[in-house]
């Protein structure tokens, strides 16, 4: 019989909170704020490891979890082997050294030679092997803890929380976007909330790239945990909330997290068919009247925005209705959602390399004019699109054919070093028919970075090392699968998925993730 801690709850969400804000203020360099918070998570840490002391039977639990799970211990060993020694040293220095977290780091410890290069070295260059120390001491503190925490509340509770942050985000964007756009002001608030910063808090990326992946995970896995609470106990209230984080997940505009809601939410549909599609006829409804009144708001009326493109206060933004239909269709297809693009001329405006003959025409954010751009495009729309629109607008709002770009390139590489790869992150790619400004004698090169953390083992490791990754989350998958564990299938199903699009092992909460995975799955076994 499971009982539940409400405090050992409370220091688990407080942790998992802390860390994801710790991350976000290293990234834009507020160390000010980052230490701090590093400093109470560090507290909170040490007091779970003086519960752990007090309450654990150390030796029984290890010894417990070395019999029942030697397979899966044996699979991260291999891996560890790995990613650890099949490693060049100066070489990954240099390359770290140009990573803006890493770069923050070295740039804050300037003045402690010492402290500066421990600090570098433990957390960015050998940053996998700490992983890895950091993923077994975090499984034996969570086969102690599993059965004392609720991992389905507290996820929900994560996600309830960075969707509200950024919801109140999105209210203070349009505020300031409306009093003081352009000007010093607007554009020193966007360098701590673009995309390339990590903005967990951001919703309806419109304004900045529109790569979002990383950024939204503990919406995610809220909406995940929602679903498998729902499914568990058919409350009426997990109805409402998960229809929340579903529209929170939707408007993150994060295609690799609407892919894996379909795939979670088709498997629930095999576990519990009656409670899953009353879920999903309330998510219909509650979606396409979101999107009806949201649409309307945005574009249609004075409410938010002034809506008259003649007045001198109008502000362009995107198209709600096309630049929802663009990231729909560009799943399946990119002619289609270069066609929504093209319906969406009033993004152009931030989505264009028109060369400006006449400083006038520009302002202050270095945007083509908006009456002059209508004006350019009046007459000669499709030619306009085609020569200085349609790449560029692709490029920021579509990773797909820059991700499959990569991938060819990727496999090239492979059959050159089959079986034992290139070593950690000792590669590189040239990608060309997707970037702007690449050509063929200067291609956007990429580096140490496959955009699939599987096809990243294959071309670091070889295929032995690839066969090794798929092998213990085939394993996990199947045990889970055989002990009825909804949630943490659904939540192996979301690390697999996310694993094939995103180099997700970069990131601490894909360890944490596989942690959690590990110990729930001991536990369940050891019974």
């Amino acid at each position: 019989m499971r009982t539940f801690n409400i405090k050992l709850n409370f220091l688990f969400l407080t942790i998992f909170s802390l860390v994801f804000f710790i991350l976000y203020f290293a990234r834009v360099n507020i160390f000010s704020i980052a230490i701090p918070l590093f400093i109470v998570t560090l507290i909170c840490i040490l007091y779970l490891a003086y519960i752990y002391l007090k309450e654990a039977k150390i030796i029984h639990e290890l010894s417990q979890f070395l019999k029942s799970s030697k397979y899966i211990l044996l699979l991260l060993l291999l891996m560890f082997l790995f990613e650890s020694f099949n490693f060049d040293y100066e070489y990954n220095f240099k390359l770290f050294s140009q990573k803006k977290t890493c770069k923050n780091i070295l740039i804050f410890l300037q003045d402690y030679e010492f402290f500066k290069l421990i600090a570098f070295n433990a957390l960015c260059v050998y940053s996998k092997t700490l992983y890895y120390v950091i993923l077994i001491l975090l499984i034996t503190f969570l086969i102690h803890f599993i059965n004392k925490i609720n991992l389905e509340k507290i996820f929900l509770f994560l996600g309830l929380l960075f969707s509200l942050i950024a919801i109140v985000h999105l209210i203070i964007d349009i505020y300031i976007r409306l009093n003081f756009y352009p000007g010093n002001i607007y554009e020193y608030f966007k360098t701590f909330n673009s995309s390339n910063n990590f903005a967990y808090f951001q919703l309806l990326p419109f304004y900045s790239d529109g790569f979002r992946n990383v950024e939204i995970y503990p919406i995610l896995v809220g909406y995940m945990a929602s679903l498998n609470l729902l499914n568990k106990t058919n409350k009426k209230k997990y109805i409402y909330i998960s229809c929340f984080l579903g529209v929170c997940v939707f408007l993150s505009f994060s295609r690799v997290s609407w892919v894996i809601s379909f795939v979670i939410i088709t498997y629930l549909l095999f576990v519990n068919y009656k409670i899953t599609i009353k879920y999903l006829i309330n998510q219909f409804f509650y979606f396409v009247v979101f999107l009806i009144i949201f649409t309307y708001l945005w574009n249609y009326s004075d409410l938010i925005f002034i809506n008259d493109s003649n007045n001198v206060d109008y502000i362009p933004r995107s198209n709600f209705f096309y630049y929802t239909m663009m990231k729909i269709t560009s799943l399946v297809s990119t002619d289609l959602s270069n066609y929504f693009n093209y319906l969406n001329t009033s993004g152009w405006y931030y989505y264009n390399i028109i060369p400006v003959e006449n400083i006038e025409a520009s302002n202050l954010s270095g945007y083509t004019g908006v009456f002059e751009l209508e004006e350019i495009i009046k007459d000669n729309k499709e030619t306009i699109y085609n020569e200085y629109i349609e790449t560029y607008m692709q490029q920021h709002l579509n990773s797909v054919p820059a991700r499959l770009e990569t991938y060819r390139e990727l496999l090239i590489l492979i059959k050159e070093k089959f079986f034992f790869g290139y070593s950690a992150n000792k590669f590189s790619v040239g990608i060309i028919s997707s970037d702007i400004n690449a050509t063929l004698n200067n291609p956007y090169v990429k580096t140490g970075n496959a955009e699939s953390d599987f096809l990243q083992m294959f071309v670091e490791h070889g295929f032995i090392g690839f066969v090794i990754k798929i092998s213990l989350f085939i394993y996990l998958l199947s045990l889970n699968i055989k002990n009825k564990d909804y949630f943490n299938v659904s939540f192996l199903l979301m690390i697999i998925i996310f694993s094939i699009f995103v180099t997700l092992s970069f990131y601490f909460f894909y360890w944490i993730s596989l942690a959690i995975i590990i110990s729930r799955t001991h536990v369940k076994i050891a019974r």
